[in-house]
């Protein structure tokens, strides 16, 4: 009997396991995003457009955030310079989403 139920939950603690594993990997996200189900802009109404353009800087500031991280730590030169291009390049687009507000 307890070699049973010893069999058992070590069967039940692995499939927990490959199951929150599966859940904090990116393919999850990313399998999200595209059923709609999370991160969407919500329903077609006349604030869609407004939640699009939060969604857009709010995406675009996260990317300068990353950049500055990248380009005071990375090793690798095609990384620094490509941060060094995002935080060129995406304060312009970032004004540019705000002015379409």
């Amino acid at each position: 009997m307890t070699k049973y139920l010893t069999i058992s939950l070590v069967i039940l603690a692995l499939l927990a396991g490959i199951g929150i594993g599966y859940v904090i990997t990116p393919q999850y996200a990313d399998a999200n995003m595209q059923s709609g189900h999370a991160n969407g802009l919500g329903q077609a109404d006349r604030n869609v457009d407004l939640r699009y353009l939060n969604a857009m800087i709010s995406h675009h500031s996260l990317a300068m955030d990353l950049a500055e991280q990248a380009k005071n730590n990375s090793k690798r030169s095609e990384i620094i310079k490509l941060a060094e291009d995002i935080l060129k390049h995406e304060p312009a687009a970032i004004e540019e989403l705000y002015s379409w507000k």
